[in-house]
């Protein structure tokens, strides 16, 4: 029976991808390992303790009935690379799997991810980007929504900065569009492509709110040319960055 427990110090419940980087070392049930402190057969060093794969199997979050089922399957199954695979298909199509990993399959449909292994890495990365500008862990709803996007942590890490840019800058450019733009002030979802914008993620919305803040301060720097009332007003500065820890 394949090693089905593999989480390679990846954090939180793991589903190992009983194929190919699933299958770890081969655990030979027919012939148990001695217990420890026992002497191998030669005199040699003890061998190491049996390790109990259904309690690690429970510990790491598989119901019982899935597990139940999973002995099952290697039970009545000759060929461990098969049963592996069958083990696999199974757990997948479980409604456990399906709260545990949700988006799980959406994803691998659409290439963003290939197995569970790529999708506890991705949330830990994910996570990382949370804590450091929400400070929290991130939702399972909300990973489930970033990759069934395709996005990576870097894309989050701008949204947020972008988030963070429209919330210190909004009202700043808010006046300066309602004030001397041609359309009037921007919508939320406007200001928020603006921030994005600022922060490295370009859109069709982002790159026109841009060039309308543009016009905008063009004419206001012209309408106050050589009035010292222009040293008084805090224009949009792209140099400029919002305190994203505040």
């Amino acid at each position: 029976m394949p090693n089905v427990l593999d989480p390679g110090g990846i954090e939180g419940p793991w589903i190992p991808p009983i194929e190919g980087s699933l299958a770890g070392p081969a655990i030979d049930y027919g012939n148990p390992t001695p217990l420890l402190g026992q002497a191998n057969a030669g005199g040699g060093q003890a061998a190491a303790a049996p390790v109990d794969w259904l309690a690690y199997l429970t510990d790491f979050g598989f119901p019982a009935d899935v597990v139940a089922q999973i002995v099952a399957i290697f039970a009545r199954t000759s060929d461990p690379a098969t049963a592996a695979l069958l083990a696999q298909r199974y757990v997948r199509s479980t409604p456990w799997f399906a709260t545990a990993f949700p988006g799980f399959q959406d994803a691998v449909n659409k290439g963003f991810i290939r197995d569970e292994r790529d999708y506890m890495a991705r949330r830990n990365q994910f996570n990382q980007v949370y804590r450091q500008y929400a400070g929290r862990d991130m939702t399972l709803a909300e990973y489930a929504q970033y990759i069934g996007e395709g996005i990576g942590a870097d894309v989050l890490g701008k949204r947020f900065e972008g988030a963070a840019y429209a919330s210190t800058y909004g009202n700043e450019w808010q006046y300066l569009l309602g004030a001397f733009g041609d359309t009037g002030r921007a919508s939320s979802e406007e200001l928020k492509a603006a921030g994005e914008q600022q922060a490295g993620l370009s859109s069709p919305l982002g790159l026109k709110l841009q060039q309308r803040l543009a016009q905008a301060q063009q004419r206001i720097q012209a309408v106050f040319s050589g009035n010292l009332a222009l040293g008084q007003l805090k224009l949009p500065d792209a140099n400029r960055r919002p305190d994203i820890a505040a």
